[in-house]
Order: C-alpha cells, then sequence, then structure tokens
C-alpha cells in the first residue's frame, strides 16, 4: 500500500535537509540510561553522532536534573527525554507526585480526574527535563490471564477504555508532555508475555475493528498537530488477521513492530496515524528470539515503519543501519522518513522556537511549589473515587481503637511491588500490626493465638510485571489465605486487592473483598479510611468480574464439540 503523508513544517523540511546521513540515523536512536550514571560511561555508550533522545530509568529529582542538562550539553538538537509515567510523574521520578495505577482511572471513570492526572504528570515531567512519557496504556484488558495490561490498563470496555485515554491524552499534551498510545496493535488477548515470546491479538478483522483499534482510533483523532496522540509505539503482537506471514515460518504471524502490513498500511494507511512510530524495547523477546543476528532485527524493524528505535543499543544500532543503507537493505528514503517524524516531534514540543526549553526549570522546586497541593490532593481523590467493594459480610468498618492487634498478611507476587506502608498508616492510629508475608511459611500461621487478634487483614499485592507470565495468586503462599480461614473462621477476615481485580475467581469463600487496584500511597490512604469507617467504595468495577467463569465455560463447551 502507497501510504501519503501530509507534508511537513518548513522548519522540519529545513532541518532534515541540514543533516547528514549519518546525523538523521542517530535521530532514530533511542537508548537509555540509568540517570545516576557518571558522564564517562554514558558517553562511551554513544555513537559519534548526536542520538535522538535518551529513555530514564527512576531516579532522584537531582538525578533527573543533573543528568537531562546533561545530556543536553553540547552542540545539536535538542534530546527528546522520556520515561515509563503510566501512573503519574512519581512513577519514575522520585518526590514527584504517585497516581494510582489506570485501571483505578478506569473505576472513577472521570474524564476530568483522567486530564488532571494528564496535567500533573505533564507539569512535574517538563520541570524536571522530561518531554515524553510512554503512556497511557490503552489495551482492552479483554483476558483476565493477560500478564502484561490488566491494572495498567483502563478496563474491558473499549469506548470506556477510549474516552478516558482521550482525556488523559489531552492533559499531557496540553502541557507539554508527549503522549505515546499503546501497546499497537493492542495486548490484552493473550495470557502470554511480549517480552518472552510474540504474543496474539486473535481477532479477526471487523472484531479488531470494533474492539482493540478504538481506543487507538479516538486517541488519534484528527491528527496530531489537531489534539490527537502525538505518538504511539508498536508491540511485539502478532495480529493474524491483518498479517498471517509466512504459513512455513514455525514462528507463527510476525509481530507487529516487524510487520509493514500492520505498522504501515493499517496504521499509518487505514487509520490514518500521523505521529511518530516508535517501537516497543527492541531487545525483546518478543521479535529478538525470531531472528539469528541483531541486524535483522533492526533493519527490519526500521522498514516496517518503525521510526524510533527504543532502548536502542546505540553504537550498535548506528553502524547497523550505516551498512544496511550502503547496501541498499534500507533506503535513504525511509530514514528520512522516519528522522522527519523525530523532527515533527522535537518540533510539537517546542524545540524548534525555543531549543532552551528542553532543558529542567533553573528551580523546578519553585515552579512546582504553586501546584503540589492540588497534584496531590487529585492523586488522592481518584484513590478514594476507585475503591471497588466486591462483596461484603458488614464488618467493615472495623471497630479498630488504639491498642487493637490487627493481623496484616501481605501476599505479593514480586516483593518489589508492596504495600509496606499500610502498616505504617494503621500503626500512626494507634492499631498495633503483626506484620507476615508470603516469605514466612503458611504453616507458621496455623501457630498463632488469634484469640488476641481483633481481625486479619489480607493485603493481596498481584498485578502485571514484565517477564514473569504471573497475573493470579499462585504458588505455595496461596495456603495463607486458606490456613489463616481456617484457623480462625469467627473474626472479622478482609481481603484487600492492590492489584488484579480478578482475585474474587481465586477467593469466591472471601468474607469480605476491596478492589483497591493499585499499590501507591493515595490507594493505601483510601483503605485505611474505609477500614475505619470514614470513606464509602463507590467505584464501579471496569472489568466484568464474571469473565473468567465465562472463559472457561465457553473453553468448556468447545471441548465438548470433540
Amino acid at each position: 500500500m502507497l501510504v501519503r503523508m501530509k507534508p511537513h513544517s518548513p522548519w522540519v523540511v529545513k532541518t532534515l535537509a541540514s543533516l547528514s546521513l549519518d546525523e538523521k540515523i542517530g535521530q532514530l536512536l533511542h537508548p537509555n540510561v540509568r540517570p545516576q550514571v557518571s558522564s564517562e560511561e554514558l558517553f562511551d555508550a554513544l555513537p559519534p553522532v548526536r542520538v535522538g533522545g535518551m529513555f530514564l530509568f527512576s531516579g532522584s529529582t537531582e538525578d533527573f536534573v543533573r543528568i537531562t542538562n546533561l545530556l543536553q550539553d553540547g552542540p545539536g538538537l535538542p534530546l527528546v527525554i522520556s520515561t515509563d509515567l503510566e501512573s503519574g510523574a512519581g512513577r519514575m521520578i522520585q518526590g514527584a507526585t504517585n497516581f494510582p495505577d489506570l485501571m483505578s482511572t478506569g473505576a472513577a471513570n472521570s474524564e476530568a480526574l483522567a486530564s488532571l492526572m494528564g496535567e500533573a504528570t505533564a507539569v512535574e515531567a517538563r520541570a524536571y527535563g522530561v518531554h515524553w512519557t510512554f503512556g497511557p496504556v490503552v489495551d482492552v484488558n479483554a483476558n483476565p490471564a493477560n500478564p502484561i495490561s490488566n491494572t495498567r490498563s483502563l478496563g474491558d470496555n473499549p469506548a470506556k477504555v477510549a474516552r478516558l485515554a482521550k482525556a488523559l491524552v489531552e492533559g499531557l499534551q496540553k502541557h507539554g508532555l508527549a503522549a505515546t498510545v499503546k501497546h499497537f496493535p493492542g495486548d490484552g488477548w493473550d495470557d502470554r508475555d511480549q517480552h518472552l515470546l510474540t504474543s496474539i491479538n486473535p481477532l479477526i478483522r471487523a472484531e479488531w475493528d470494533r474492539t482493540s483499534a478504538l481506543p487507538f482510533r479516538e486517541t488519534f483523532g484528527r491528527g496530531a498537530d489537531s489534539g490527537g496522540a502525538w505518538t504511539t509505539m508498536i508491540g511485539h503482537i502478532a495480529l493474524p488477521s491483518v498479517d498471517p506471514g509466512d504459513p512455513a515460518d514455525p514462528f507463527g504471524p510476525p509481530p507487529a513492530i516487524m510487520s509493514r502490513k500492520i505498522t504501515t498500511d493499517l496504521l499509518r494507511g487505514e487509520l490514518g496515524f500521523d505521529g511518530l512510530v516508535v517501537s516497543d524495547a527492541i531487545e525483546m523477546n518478543g521479535s529478538m528470539s525470531r531472528v539469528r543476528t541483531p541486524d535483522e532485527a533492526i533493519i527490519n524493524m526500521i522498514n516496517a515503519g518503525n521510526d524510533m528505535l527504543l532502548f536502542s543499543i546505540a553504537k550498535r544500532d548506528f553502524e547497523i543501519l550505516r551498512r544496511a543503507v550502503a547496501e541498499g537493505r534500507v533506503t535513504r528514503e525511509r530514514i528520512d522518513e522516519a528522522c522527519a517524524q523525530v523532527l515533527a516531534l522535537k518540533e510539537r514540543l517546542g524545540f524548534a522556537s525555543n531549543p532552551a526549553s528542553a532543558r529542567p526549570a533553573a528551580d523546578p522546586e519553585k515552579v512546582l511549589a504553586p501546584h503540589r497541593a492540588r497534584f496531590a490532593q487529585a492523586s488522592r481523590e481518584l484513590a478514594r473515587r476507585a475503591l471497588t467493594l466486591v462483596h461484603s459480610d458488614g464488618r467493615v468498618p472495623l471497630t479498630l481503637k488504639a491498642g487493637d492487634r490487627l493481623l496484616v498478611v501481605h501476599l505479593r507476587s514480586n516483593p518489589e511491588y508492596q504495600v509496606d506502608g499500610l502498616d505504617n498508616l494503621l500503626k500512626v492510629r494507634g492499631v498495633v500490626v503483626d506484620r507476615r508475608t508470603e516469605a514466612d511459611s503458611a504453616f507458621d500461621l496455623r501457630s498463632l493465638d488469634y484469640s488476641k487478634y481483633k481481625a486479619v487483614l489480607m493485603a493481596w499485592v498481584v498485578g502485571p510485571t514484565w517477564g514473569t507470565n504471573f497475573i493470579r495468586p499462585a504458588g505455595a503462599w496461596m495456603r495463607s489465605g486458606w490456613f489463616v480461614r481456617h484457623e480462625q473462621p469467627l473474626c472479622p477476615h478482609v481481603h484487600v486487592s492492590f492489584g488484579t481485580p480478578y482475585l474474587v475467581h481465586d477467593l469466591p469463600w472471601a468474607d469480605t473483598l476491596l478492589n483497591a487496584y493499585s499499590p501507591d500511597p493515595s490507594t493505601l490512604e483510601a483503605v485505611v479510611e474505609w477500614l475505619f469507617g470514614e470513606l464509602t467504595p463507590n467505584g464501579i468495577s471496569p472489568v466484568d468480574l464474571d469473565r473468567p467463569a465465562k472463559i472457561r465455560e465457553l473453553v468448556a463447551r468447545e471441548f465438548s464439540r470433540g
């Protein structure tokens, strides 16, 4: 398919013409670095030309100010600095505002709060020198067993996902932060992780148009220069209804990131997306497992239609693309197309008219001081409005007073994601907390004297984590919930999910179950307020909680057909 792109601005055309081939290739590279890195390590990893941008991992506000200033030093075009701010700037910039995970926005169902979350994220990020967030996730969480979307998603209703994502994108970009809608052509359907293999969106074309495509189409709007999303991220996800690939390929249909039929013909040609296309992290096994050399992957990704390579190994990839152009495996025209999109993004960010705006604020704390209270209040309001009571035996609020003892059992699929602050919030109110975790033997819970506890609080933190294929409560520590319920059936047992909303499928016997969706500080405060009767949960589940049972019934019907 011949895809006609709209003409670029005079600044983009003029700047593109001024760059050498090597400089254009450099603009396509988007490596990553930890913001604590030394200047020597940083520049030793870069090619001899200026790269187009840099992804930063987590660090302090001081780390971000230092590294973003360092990256902007020297001659040449400003770098686009990116990071993952799916749930607020505090997700990566320590000291900025944390918001609840995105599914909380789906449960609160407020476009105003979604837009305000976008504003807060953008204002704080730009103050610290960040210009681009890889969010929001607009995947429809259709499969409860999907290990990637889950609470990173706005829910399983495509129209609702589209409506809230559009408000969030508008909030981000109105305040100068480039949004990225991801993961095209739509995660949320497979029960496997694209970090580990090529996952599949199995929908026939008509169903894909009606479901997965809708949030992308709505956030693209009338175009990147008319309020639509400035960038979209391509996943290591196959869409066989559009590109079935070579039947002889033992790995099956190709991932979108390596498919021109999906990334160019479908995304640009049919959906009309005219912004920048960024790959998901190129080293993910959803693509790298299918090739013998990095050269093959890099060339395929650029030729498919990716304009920027995320987590590029910059020195290596620079040389790969130089050779590919020299050998005719990538055309100069394709390099120009991609580079022009990078330049257009920089122009939208204000770099063309004011290159100094790429740097962090001279005094970020002074800039942000007038906004801090409002942003923190928005986070708390979102957390409170999201809490969703799945079922209750009527014994919450708990009648707790100073000196009462509470057994709090933390069950975490990944100790990196925890709600330790919950214990502290309870202690501040005078409650004596007896803490246990999944690291403790479930059998030890049988030896406790339960008569001394006013209640048992089971804090479940099972959420989406990359490269684990882990989204259900599973493992030996599942025995903990069973043993505690068995040993003390009479005192209140309160289960709170700070992650997956589908816990009821595995714990149908839980006396009281609250979906809180997120382990962030605002959500912990809201949960404690609920336990003490200061808040009534009014969130509406953004996913169908009966879906696991419906899938089980569907499988049974298909199996019975023989």
